[in-house]
């Protein structure tokens, strides 16, 4: 039984049905709130100073400010998160897909607030790393999910996924200490996940390649050959070869033809 199995046993009834649902409707509501009163938002923010003095609601609070774009993207990227979640929940079943979403939404929490020059408020320290863990989630398991980009360029999820990928190793490699910090913190659920199945594809890689090449090998060269048929120890075990002592070098006969062959002479 592995980790997460003993987890999920141990603590299943903690888990959070439809939890993707809570997240999106969080998302919205606090979106429209930040247009309808603006100042409201910065009740919400993570601000450490503000969590020592008591105000510790912001340590979840936060984590509902979605990215701020037109109202239109905004829609379809909920919609797509409400999406991604469903399709994990759907796989994994709802406490494995609460113990993704609090392992990232926690890593997030804890870099906002230890992490040198974080700024309160800003997208990393937001749901926006957090909510892309869930897509990247997504593309690994269902990689051939297919969206239409700008409503007309069909593109499959496992190039998005290698994209957002490769944006976050772009992060990783060039950014300051504070953007690593974040770009870990919010993929720990995602490392946490899928180390193993990731280690057992390089392994079965490993296996098959060792395998292709045992297959497609060239046979080694035999170390007998009958100088008149061509016959080796490879075309039969039971073949015995012998050298003529009346030929020229070390020329090797089968039994067949070692008395019946014309002797090759020395010069």
């Amino acid at each position: 039984m592995g980790f997460l199995d003993r987890l999920e046993k141990r603590f299943r009834r903690f888990a959070i049905p439809g939890l993707i649902h809570h997240v999106v409707v969080a998302n919205a509501s606090v979106y429209l709130l930040y247009y309808l009163a603006p100042e409201w938002i910065e009740l919400i923010r993570l601000d450490r100073e503000k969590v020592a003095a008591g105000e510790f609601w912001r340590l979840i609070t936060h984590l509902s400010i979605p990215p701020h774009v037109n109202p239109f993207f905004l829609y379809f990227a909920l919609y797509l998160l409400w999406i991604y979640g469903r399709a994990l929940e759907s796989a994994w079943g709802a406490f494995r897909f609460t113990l993704f979403y609090l392992v990232g939404a926690v890593g997030t929490t804890v870099a906002g607030l230890v992490a040198p020059g974080a700024v309160p408020g800003t997208a990393m320290a937001s749901s926006a790393n957090l909510n892309l863990s869930v897509f990247l989630a997504f593309a690994t398991i269902y990689p051939d999910f297919t969206i239409l980009m700008f409503f007309v360029l069909p593109v499959r999820v496992k190039w998005l996924g290698i994209f957002a990928a490769a944006g976050l190793g772009l992060e990783l490699v060039f950014g300051n200490w504070t953007t690593r910090a974040f770009v870990l913190a919010a993929t720990a659920n995602y490392i946490l996940f899928f180390w193993r199945p990731f280690l057992d594809v390089l392994r079965y890689r490993r296996r098959r390649e060792g395998f292709r090449q045992k297959v497609v090998a060239p046979k080694a060269e035999a170390f007998h050959r009958c100088e008149i048929c061509g016959r080796t120890e490879r075309d039969d075990p039971a073949l015995e070869f012998r050298v003529c002592p009346r030929c020229e070098g070390t020329r090797d006969y089968c039994q067949e033809h070692l008395q019946a062959h014309e002797h090759v002479a020395g010069e």
